[in-house]
């Protein structure tokens, strides 16, 4: 087999005088943004302009609540709105059955279980759900499985029923 022939390089001829050195032309100076959070009139300002741009904003991403739609917008860091899309339509009919705190007491409920609940390959959840679950502090992982949190219980409006202190973690977060 035989490799197919490359094309010659131009070379460049030298005028009388010129130097071999090349320049490189400078791109004009523009003040640096400074690295720091953005104010809260700065902030207000941009949305301002986003809302001129764009009155009527639309995503692909399917939700029905508020929060839905924040745990969309987190997922769809990891994959397309059409893949969040996918994963959301199994996950958020479950998840609002509350399946941990209404099926498992709370927990402790392994991986497992909880991907047949969920119809969702243990895989998914674990390399894209639950860590944004744990980075929330809704769920913590313990050796006989996932737990929800005191913080997952406030936010759910709903009473924290009292556990066994043998399914407690050796290092438990506190209250908040």
């Amino acid at each position: 087999m035989s490799r197919p022939a490359r094309p010659a390089r131009k070379v460049a001829k030298k005028t009388p005088g010129a130097t071999s050195k090349r320049v490189a032309k400078k791109a004009p100076k523009t003040a640096p943004r400074a690295s720091r959070p953005m104010t809260a009139a700065e902030i207000r300002e941009a949305f301002r302009r986003w809302q001129a741009l764009d009155p009527e904003p639309k995503t692909e991403l399917e939700y029905s609540t508020p929060f839905e739609l924040l745990v969309a917008v987190a997922l769809s860091a990891q994959a397309t709105d059409v893949g969040v899309n996918k994963a959301t339509r199994k996950l958020f009919p479950v998840a609002n059955t509350r399946i941990i705190s209404d099926h498992y007491a709370g927990g402790p409920v392994g991986i497992e279980t909880i991907s047949a609940a969920l119809s969702e390959p243990r895989d998914a959840l674990e390399d894209i759900i639950e860590p944004f679950l744990i980075q929330r502090g809704f769920i913590q992982r313990t050796p006989r499985g996932r737990m929800m949190t005191s913080h997952a219980y406030k936010h759910l409006g709903l009473q924290e029923p009292k556990r066994d202190a043998s399914q407690m973690p050796l290092f438990d977060q506190g209250e908040e």
